[in-house]
């Protein structure tokens, strides 16, 4: 298998649209896309020093503007708040596509971080499968 032929990087912020207080350490949190030569998108973040230590996350992804898909990557911050989660999508078409990273806390299912460009208003994080 060849190496993946993408990748691309995004910071991690606290999403202003539930305003729960959390915080992050954007310069420090990211997200990262890599497709390979097989179809399959390799996703995986840290998530540095944020407000919420020991609390349990669930990541959602959107896939090109799509309705949010659940992962299998849950995690649990450490005592200073930091985490990492990973998961991968596989049968991916060729192409530029955008995904967007959505970190919900468990506790009350509510997106409180995500990938700086979904913050912004855009589709996500930008790859290509070849």
């Amino acid at each position: 298998m060849a190496l993946p032929s993408s990748g691309e990087l995004a910071p991690i912020v606290a999403w202003t649209g539930q305003h729960a207080g959390q915080a992050v350490d954007s310069n420090h949190s990211y997200a990262t896309t890599q497709c390979d030569d097989s179809k399959t998108l390799f996703v995986s973040g840290h998530m540095f020093r944020s407000n919420l230590p020991n609390q349990q996350f669930h990541v959602y992804y959107k896939l090109d503007g799509n309705a949010p898909v659940s992962t299998p990557s849950t995690f649990t911050t450490s005592p200073d708040g930091t985490g990492d989660f990973a998961f991968s999508v596989e049968g991916m078409a060729s192409g530029t596509h955008a995904l967007a990273v959505e970190i919900n806390h468990v506790t009350d299912n509510l997106t409180y971080f995500m990938d700086a460009s979904t913050a912004s208003g855009g589709k996500g994080i930008p790859f290509t499968c070849p």
